[in-house]
């Protein structure tokens, strides 16, 4: 991502989060580093800085949720494009990978996206769309196959994996370490600083459950922030109970 689209999403989740937070004041606002943002009122500087939640590493894999997913990505691409080799009907397919393929290599690669190819040849060939189950695929938990759909829609996507931890309280608390390292920095730019933690249920490596009745919430966390907030984009903003370590 590049640093004009990192600041783009920046924005994004910080409008979210002041649309969101009930008790939000506006101010005079600029968009800065360490912290994020800055918002001045007559009396202070608050400060929020932002932070997207991303798993160290997905569980029982050797690689990061966003490696893992730009190689599955890779798979799909080139599966595509060797059936498209042998075959120009236009196919609108989904894939869901099994978590428990953790071997993903340049010869995986190549030998998977050639088997998946084969096979969605062969359940196009009836010319009726369906949802399969192939144990010739054990890397792949069921594959969608649309045959006969317009070419503008035809594509093949790689469908989200339920990478999903209700209880992920050391996870978060380890983040917010990273970010306490930091804090000095934040806070000579402010009277006051904010953490901001935004989770994106729709990315693999970012997907931890939003639920306010799990330990996650219960749960009272180191931070040095003023107030840590946890954020899933298509929700409101939870403010996390924390003791100050300072």
């Amino acid at each position: 991502m590049s640093q004009k689209e990192q600041k783009q999403l920046e924005a994004y989740h910080f409008t979210l989060f002041k649309q969101r937070y009930e008790n939000w004041r506006d101010g005079e606002e600029d968009h800065d580093d360490n912290p994020d943002f800055l918002i001045k009122y007559p009396s202070r500087v608050l400060g929020v800085e932002h932070e997207e939640f991303v798993k160290p590493e997905a569980d029982g894999q050797k690689i990061s949720p966003q490696q893992r997913d730009g190689s599955l990505q890779t798979i799909v691409r080139k599966a595509e494009m060797q059936y498209r080799e042998r075959r120009n009907s236009p196919l609108l397919v989904g894939i869901w990978f099994n978590n428990a393929f953790t071997e993903i290599t340049k010869k995986t690669t190549q030998d998977v996206s050639s088997r998946i190819a084969q096979f969605v040849e062969s359940a196009s060939a009836n010319d009726c769309p369906g949802i399969y189950y192939p144990k010739e695929l054990p890397e792949v938990d069921r594959i969608s196959v649309t045959p006969n759909v317009p070419e503008h829609c035809a594509k093949w996507e790689k469908q989200q994996s339920a990478w999903v931890r209700n209880d992920f309280t050391e996870v978060l608390q380890g983040f917010i370490d990273k970010k306490n390292e930091k804090y000095n920095t934040y806070i000579a730019k402010c009277k006051v600083c904010w953490l901001l933690i935004v989770v994106d249920q729709g990315k693999p490596g970012k997907s931890f459950t939003d639920d306010k009745n799990s330990k996650v919430f219960e749960h009272t966390y180191q931070s040095k922030f003023a107030r840590t907030f946890f954020m899933e984009v298509t929700g409101k903003p939870i403010e996390l109970k924390t003791i100050s370590t300072e």
